[in-house]
C-alpha cells in the first residue's frame, strides 16, 4: 500500500458521525427563527414569494455547504482536505442573498452574514479568513445606514459575524489537527515496528550469511568429490554437518536473546517510543533483582502495554510504575486517554495473551478504567520472600523521570 493509500483509508474520523459534527453549523441556525417567522407574517403578495424562495434557497445553500464541510471533516484525508477548491461558491451565493435579506426584513436581516462566515470558515487559511471576515463585517454596517438600522442591532450583528466566523474556524482546525496526530502516532509505530524488523533481518543475515556460505561451497565440493574421493567427500559432509549445528545454536542463541530482553532496555525503549509520539512517560522503578523469568514477562508486558498506549489510548501521559512487595511484584501502565480501546467489549489478542502468561506464572492480571479518563493495565507476579531488594534496570537518578 503507497503512504498515499494509507492516509486516505486510516484517514477517516473513527467514531465521530458528520452528522454529530454537522451540530457545530446547525446551532446558528436558531437565529434564523426571528426572521423567517416576520417573512411568514408578511401580507401576501409577489414580494413575499420572492422573499420566502430566497430565505428557503439562503437556508437550502447554507445546509449543503455545511454538510460538506462536515463530511470532509470526517471522511476526507487530512492532507487533501484544505486544498479542496469551490469554497467561494457558497460564500458568493450567500453573501447576495444576505445583500439583500436587510432590505426585505430589516435591520434583522444583517445576520444572513454570520451564515456566510460560517459555511467556509473551516476550509480558509488565516489570511483569507482575515479578508473574508472583515469583508462581510464591514458590509454589515453599510447595509445597516442604507436601510436606517439601530446602531445596537448592527454594532452587534457586526461583532457576531467574525466572531462566529473565528469560532467555526477554531472547532475545524482542532479537529484537522487531532486527526493528523492520531496519524503521525499511528506512523509512528509502525515505523518502529518496521525498524525492528529491519534490525532483526540485518542481525540475521549478518549471523547466517557466513555459515550458509560455507555450507553452499563444501556441498558443491562435496559434490565434485564423491566419485574420485569418497573420504574427502566424507569429511567434507561432517564439516557440513558442524557448520550447520553451528549455525542452527547461533539462530537459537539470536532468538532467545531477542525474546529475553532486560527490563531496562524495554523501559528505554519505552521512554523513546513514547516521546516520539509525544506522550509524556514517567516511569517508577521500585521493583528490585527480579527472578529471570518475572523479568522478562514483565518486560514483556511493558513491551505490549506501550504499543496499546501508542496505538489507541490518545494519551498524553503514561505512567509506567513497579512497586515491590515482600513476596510479589506489582506493576501498573496507566494513561490518561480514550480508555485503550479495550475496555469497552472484549479485549484484543495483546491483553489476552498477557493474561495467560500472567497465570502461567501464578500471577494475576487487571485491565480497566483508570478514573473518568484513560486506561489502567496491572499485573501481579508472585516473589520468593528472600530475594534482594537492590536497584534493577536503571540508575536511581533514572527510575524517575519524565521524557
Amino acid at each position: 500500500m503507497q503512504p498515499a493509500d494509507r492516509l486516505s483509508s486510516e484517514g477517516k474520523a473513527e467514531g465521530v458521525s458528520p452528522y454529530l459534527l454537522w451540530g457545530i453549523w446547525l446551532m446558528w441556525l436558531l437565529f434564523l427563527i426571528q426572521p423567517g417567522v416576520a417573512f411568514v407574517q408578511m401580507t401576501p403578495s409577489l414580494l413575499k414569494v420572492a422573499a420566502l424562495t430566497g430565505f428557503v434557497l439562503f437556508i437550502g445553500v447554507y445546509l449543503w455547504a455545511t454538510w460538506q464541510e462536515a463530511y470532509r471533516l470526517t471522511r476526507a484525508s487530512p492532507m487533501d482536505y484544505r486544498f479542496k477548491r469551490g469554497w467561494w461558491l457558497p460564500l458568493a451565493i450567500l453573501t447576495g442573498l444576505g445583500v439583500v435579506l436587510p432590505f426585505l426584513q430589516g435591520a434583522w436581516g444583517l445576520g444572513g452574514f454570520i451564515y456566510a462566515s460560517a459555511s467556509v470558515a473551516g476550509r480558509l487559511t488565516v489570511r483569507q479568513a482575515v479578508l473574508v471576515f472583515s469583508g462581510l463585517a464591514l458590509l454589515v454596517p453599510v447595509l445597516g445606514i442604507l436601510i436606517s438600522a439601530d446602531w445596537p442591532t448592527v454594532l452587534l450583528l457586526a461583532f457576531l459575524v467574525p466572531a462566529v466566523g473565528i469560532i467555526v474556524a477554531t472547532f475545524s482546525r482542532a479537529f484537522c489537527t487531532n486527526r493528523e496526530l492520531r496519524l503521525a502516532r499511528r506512523e509512528i509505530a509502525r515505523l518502529a515496528i518496521s525498524e525492528e524488523r529491519l534490525r532483526f533481518a540485518r542481525d540475521l543475515h549478518d549471523l547466517l550469511g557466513h555459515s550458509l556460505s560455507l555450507i553452499t561451497l563444501k556441498s558443491e565440493l562435496a559434490g565434485q568429490l564423491i566419485p574420485e574421493d569418497p573420504a574427502q567427500a566424507q569429511q567434507e559432509v561432517r564439516d557440513i554437518e558442524a557448520a550447520a549445528r553451528t549455525a542452527l545454536q547461533e539462530v537459537r542463541e539470536a532468538v532467545a536473546g531477542y525474546r529475553q530482553t532486560t527490563l531496562a532496555s524495554e523501559l528505554q525503549r519505552a521512554r523513546e517510543l513514547l516521546a516520539a509520539a509525544g506522550i509524556l512517560c514517567i516511569i517508577e522503578n521500585n521493583a528490585g533483582v527480579l527472578p529471570a523469568a518475572s523479568e522478562a514477562l514483565l518486560a514483556w508486558v511493558v513491551r505490549e502495554g506501550v504499543t496499546n498506549v501508542m496505538r489507541h489510548s490518545r494519551a498524553k501521559q503514561c505512567v509506567i510504575s513497579f512497586t515491590r512487595q515482600p513476596d510479589a511484584i506489582c506493576m501498573a501502565i496507566t494513561d490518561n486517554g480514550r480508555g485503550n480501546g479495550q475496555s469497552a467489549g472484549k479485549p484484543g489478542n495483546g491483553l489476552r495473551g498477557i493474561a495467560e502468561r500472567v497465570e502461567a506464572l501464578e500471577g494475576r492480571c487487571e485491565v480497566g478504567p483508570a478514573g473518568k479518563h484513560g486506561f489502567r493495565l496491572a499485573v501481579t507476579l508472585p516473589l520468593p520472600a528472600e530475594r534482594g531488594k537492590r536497584s534493577l534496570a536503571l540508575p536511581a537518578a533514572q527510575t524517575r523521570g519524565a521524557v
